[in-house]
This record gives structure tokens, C-alpha cells and sequence, in this order.
């Protein structure tokens, strides 16, 4: 999180002019693993390619690799998200999130964002929460681990009672379509479609293991945990599925943090790098 920290601070003194369209990759044994994000999602990423398989079912505005944030139980009445708002409509029509800085370079992405409500609150799309993140992709001996780190800042005048954080969700591809959560002995368990949350980190999967996806989160889940679903009802294209990191706190204002890390490699190599990263 140090790394967050200083990454942002330079970033903030540093630029003048603002990016907002690239990819971060690394090389893996198959291949590139690709990250991408667009001036039209607030720089979210929402393109994750691996293996000749694409990951992300982007089609609007909340079906990214992204955070977003409700309070007082009212889910998407009061919830600011990264990528933008649903009345930004399909992709690529723009989004309200509004990009304060923006850092790219071949494997690092570092992004300060004033979230957009994903429905109007009283008229009004963009929120006051702040969202900061730092990704990078591919590490010494793990290329295939994505670290991600988060912060989100609540407004310090904020009156509400509860505030979810959902650190980190992916919308899935249908072919990603077998739930494994991954025990403290590396032993993956499958787990029914739900929906809910559990304590493990979780993994999505293929049929064959050919590619998989999956995320530790490298601080207690405080009223939370790892969720999944399989959320046809909500519009997704044959099914896509979802996993997130979440937790919860009362009565939020200022700064929270969380580090995780995610995996995109084969079934095997993804219980491997999860093992391996969480013992960070």
C-alpha cells in the first residue's frame, strides 16, 4: 500500500495532462497477459486477454474489472462505481466517472477517480467518493499475478450508517463457469452457484482448467468476504458470471485500504499463485 501511496502522491505533484486510454501487460508462458482500459470507462479495465480467451464480459458500464462502493443497504439506489453509470448506457458511449489523474507505463497503472452514482441520486450522476487504485502486472517469478491495490475515500461529511466496499468484481465470460474456493491448505473445494459470500479465495474456472481466474485479498474481510454469482437476471450475455471482494464498515468517512492480488493462468497455476501471494 506504500506503493499506492507514494505512486499517487507523485502522480498528483507530477501531471499536468491526464491519459486515459491503454494497456498493461506481462509475458507469460502463454502468451501476453493484456489489461486494458478506456477513456469511455474512466480507466477501468475492461478488457483482461490471456491465452487467446477474453475475460471481462464488458458490454456497459458496470461489467469491468473494477470497485465500487453502496451504503445503508440501498445496493444500487446509492453506489458509486469506478467505470461509470448505467445511463451512460453500452460501451463505448462515455462515462460519467470523471478521471482526476491517470499513470500508465508498460506494466503499472496508477488511477485517481471521482466515481459516478451507477443510478442518478436526486438528479445527480457523479458522486463526491474518490476512488484510487495501482495495478501492476506480472511480478519476479509470477508473471500470470496481477497485484491490485485500492482506496477508497469516503466524504468526511458522510451520514450514512453502512458502507460496502467492493474492492475488486470481473464480470466473466460464460465459458468461466465452475466455482472453486481455495482452502488454507491450497485444496480447491467447489461451491455452488449461489449467490453469497464465504471466507476463501475464490476461483472461477473453464471446463478443461485451460484458463481460470482467481483472487486473495491480503487483509481481513471485516463483515464480508468472497462473493459469486451467476446474475442472468441482470442482463448478462449467456450467462456471465461474477466473483467479488467485499467488506463493510459503520459509519464511513475518510481513506480505506486493501491489497489483493488475482491470478489469470490454467486451474493448476492459479491455486500456485494464490498459495504463493498469500503468504505475502
Amino acid at each position: 500500500m506504500k506503493r499506492l501511496l507514494s505512486f499517487i502522491a507523485s502522480l498528483l505533484i507530477a501531471c499536468t495532462a491526464v491519459a486515459q486510454v491503454g494497456g498493461i501487460s506481462s509475458m507469460t508462458a502463454n502468451g501476453p497477459l493484456v489489461l486494458s482500459t478506456f477513456d469511455y470507462t474512466a480507466g477501468a479495465f475492461c478488457s483482461v486477454k490471456w491465452n487467446g480467451l477474453e475475460f471481462i464480459d464488458a458490454n456497459d458500464h458496470g461489467r469491468c474489472l473494477q470497485s465500487a462502493m453502496s451504503v445503508d443497504w440501498l445496493g444500487e439506489g446509492y453506489n458509486p462505481t469506478e467505470a461509470g453509470s448505467s445511463p451512460d448506457g453500452n460501451l463505448p458511449r462515455p462515462s460519467s466517472s470523471k478521471v482526476l489523474n491517470y499513470v500508465i507505463d508498460k506494466s503499472t497503472l496508477a488511477t485517481e477517480v471521482r466515481m459516478a452514482f451507477w443510478n442518478p441520486v436526486n438528479g445527480v450522476r457523479t458522486s463526491n467518493y474518490v476512488h484510487r487504485k495501482w495495478v501492476q502486472v506480472g511480478i519476479p517469478g509470477r508473471p500470470n499475478v496481477i497485484r491490485y491495490e485500492v482506496a477508497f475515500e469516503v466524504p468526511a461529511d458522510s451520514t450514512h450508517g453502512v458502507a460496502q466496499k467492493e474492492w475488486l468484481t470481473a464480470y466473466l465470460t460464460p465459458s468461466l463457469k465452475y466455482f472453486f474456493r481455495l482452502s488454507p491448505q491450497g485444496v480447491p473445494v467447489a461451491l455452488s452457484d449461489g449467490p453469497g459470500e464465504q471466507d476463501w479465495p475464490i476461483i472461477f474456472s473453464n471446463e478443461t482448467g485451460s484458463h481460470a481466474i482467481g483472487v486473495v485479498a491480503h487483509k481481513p474481510l471485516s463483515w464480508g468476504g468472497y462473493g459469486r454469482w451467476r446474475p442472468a437476471a441482470m442482463g448478462c450475455a449467456e450467462q456471465c458470471t461474477k466473483w467479488n471482494v467485499v467488506s463493510r464498515t459503520t459509519m464511513p468517512k475518510g481513506t480505506y485500504r486493501m491489497s489483493m492480488s488475482v491470478s489469470v493462468n490454467t486451474f493448476a497455476g492459479v491455486v500456485q499463485d494464490l498459495m504463493a501471494e498469500a503468504r505475502r
